[in-house]
C-alpha cells in the first residue's frame, strides 16, 4: 500500500510539470543551467508575455530581453526557438516578441494592468522616443501581458508609439538579447503577425479622460514640497506652499506666495518686540501676583504665536526654492530694520525716570563682565525685592538704578546673593553730572 501511494504521488508530479510544460506551446525542453556568480543580471522575477513562464527559473536568469530606444526593458524566457502561427520558421521568443509587441500590449482596463510606476523612483528610466526622463509626475504607461510595462515622458508620447507599434515589426526596438548575447534569429521576421496588425489601442480614451494636462508656461508638474536641492520652480517644478491646494503654478501665485513669505519673517520679528515690550510693562507696573499671571498668559499666547510663525518660516527653508528662500531672508532683515532700532530708542527713552523719580537709588556693582546675562541676573535679583518699581543696570558704568521704597540694604544682599559685589552711592550726585 506505501508503494502504491508513492507512485502516485510521483505520477502527481509529473503531470502538474508536463501541463506548465505545454501551457507555453510546442518547444523543445529548456536546458536547465546553474546560475553563475559572474553573470549580472536583473535579479527581479518578471514572466514572459508569450507563454508566462518565469524570466528567471529553468537557468533563464534574466538573460533574454528585448531592449528599446534609450534602454527599457522587456524580459522574456529562454526557450529554444520554435513555431509561430503564421511563420513557416521557428524563432525565440524573444526575437517574436521584439518583432510584434502590439500583439502583447494590454488593455488599460485590464484588472492586470497595475497603475502607478515604483521604477520611476528608484532607477532613472528614459522615454524610448526622444530619451526625456521618466517620473512619477510625468509618467505614462502602456501594460504588456503578464505584468510588464513600457513607461513614457507624456501621454503624447505614447500615442505616437501606439499609432506606429502596428504598423512595421520592432517598432522602437534596439536589439534583442538571447542568453545574453544577440539573438541571432532577430531579424526573421519580416512581416507582422495577424494578431499585431489587428491590434487596436484603447488607450486613446484614457490619455484624453484620465491624464492632467501639465502645466504651460510658470512651472510644470502637480506641485512639490520639496525640491532636490536649491533651484526655483520658474519654468521648473511647481512648489506646494503649505497646504495641498496652494501650488504656486502661475505669476500670480507665485507673486502672492513671495510676499507672504516675506511678510511671514517681518511678522515674526514684530511679535519678538511687541512680546519684549509686553514683558518689560508688565515687570515694571504689575505688583501683585494676580496681575502678573494674567499677562502672563498672554505672553504665553504671544510666544506660541511667534513659534507658529517660526516653524513656518522653517518649512518655507526646506521647500529649497529659491525665490522664497530669498522673500524669507528679506523680510528677516526688514523686520530687524524696522523694529529692533526703534527697540534702542525705546531703552533710551525707558531710561528718563531715573532723573526724575526721587526715590531713585543708585548701587555700584562690581563684576559684572557679560553686558546681558550678567546685567539680566542682578536686574532680576533686584526685580524680587518687595518694594522695587523700576530697574535699569548700566553695564558701561557699572551701576544699578532703582526706584521704589525698598531698603537700601535690602537691595545691597540681594545683588551679593547672586555673586556681585554691591555699594550704595549717593542717588543724585551722580544722576545730574552724567
Amino acid at each position: 500500500m506505501r508503494h502504491l501511494r508513492i507512485a502516485y504521488s510521483s505520477l502527481l508530479v509529473c503531470n502538474g510539470y508536463f501541463q506548465s510544460l505545454m501551457a507555453c506551446g510546442p518547444h523543445r525542453s529548456p536546458v536547465y543551467e546553474p546560475r553563475s556568480l559572474l553573470t549580472t543580471f536583473n535579479a527581479s522575477e518578471h514572466k514572459c508575455p508569450a507563454c508566462g513562464m518565469s524570466t528567471i527559473e529553468f537557468g533563464y536568469d534574466n538573460q533574454n530581453y528585448v531592449v528599446f530606444n534609450n534602454g527599457q526593458r522587456v524580459y522574456t524566457c529562454g526557450m529554444d526557438p520554435r513555431s509561430f502561427s503564421g511563420y513557416s520558421f521557428d524563432v525565440s521568443d524573444t526575437s517574436y516578441i521584439a518583432a510584434n509587441m502590439a500583439e502583447f500590449i494590454q488593455s488599460p482596463d485590464d484588472p492586470q494592468c497595475a497603475k502607478g510606476c515604483p521604477e520611476c523612483i528608484t532607477e532613472n528610466i528614459n522615454d524610448p522616443i526622444d530619451n526625456t526622463k521618466v517620473t512619477p509626475i510625468n509618467v505614462q504607461s502602456i501594460c504588456i501581458k503578464n505584468g510588464q510595462k513600457i513607461y513614457f515622458s507624456s501621454a503624447e508620447r505614447r500615442q505616437k508609439y501606439l499609432g506606429q507599434v502596428n504598423k512595421e515589426p520592432r517598432h522602437l526596438v534596439q536589439k534583442a538579447v538571447c542568453k545574453n548575447a544577440p539573438c541571432a534569429d532577430l531579424d526573421k521576421i519580416q512581416d507582422l503577425s495577424k494578431a499585431s496588425k489587428d491590434f487596436v489601442s484603447k488607450y486613446d480614451a484614457v490619455a484624453l479622460a484620465g491624464t492632467r494636462p501639465e502645466p504651460q508656461g510658470f512651472c510644470t508638474g502637480k506641485g512639490s514640497v520639496m525640491l532636490n536641492g536649491f533651484q526655483s520652480s520658474v519654468h521648473g517644478s511647481c512648489i506646494r506652499l503649505f497646504f495641498f491646494p496652494w501650488v504656486l503654478n502661475s505669476q500670480v501665485k507665485y507673486a502672492f506666495g513671495f510676499i507672504g513669505i516675506f511678510l511671514i519673517a517681518v511678522g515674526n520679528e514684530y511679535l519678538a518686540k511687541c512680546r519684549e515690550q509686553l514683558r518689560r510693562h508688565v515687570m515694571m507696573s504689575g505688583k501683585s501676583s494676580s496681575h502678573r499671571r494674567k499677562w502672563t498668559l498672554v505672553l504665553a499666547t504671544l510666544y506660541m504665536i511667534q513659534m507658529v510663525v517660526a516653524y513656518f518660516a522653517m518649512l518655507v527653508v526646506m521647500t529649497y526654492e529659491t525665490g522664497l528662500f530669498i522673500a524669507l531672508i528679506l523680510g528677516f532683515g526688514a523686520g530687524f530694520l524696522f523694529f529692533k532700532k526703534l527697540e534702542f530708542d525705546d531703552g533710551k527713552k525707558n531710561e528718563g525716570w531715573r532723573h526724575t523719580d526721587a526715590s531713585t537709588v543708585c548701587v555700584a556693582v562690581d563684576g559684572m563682565t557679560c553686558a546681558t546675562n550678567c546685567g539680566k541676573t542682578v536686574e532680576n535679583a533686584l526685580r524680587g525685592v518687595d518694594g522695587v518699581d523700576r530697574v535699569y543696570v548700566d553695564f558701561d558704568q557699572g551701576k544699578a538704578y532703582v526706584s521704589g521704597t525698598a531698603n537700601v540694604d535690602v537691595l545691597t544682599d540681594a545683588i551679593q546673593s547672586v555673586g556681585f559685589g554691591a555699594r550704595i552711592q549717593d542717588p543724585r550726585a551722580n544722576l545730574h553730572d552724567q
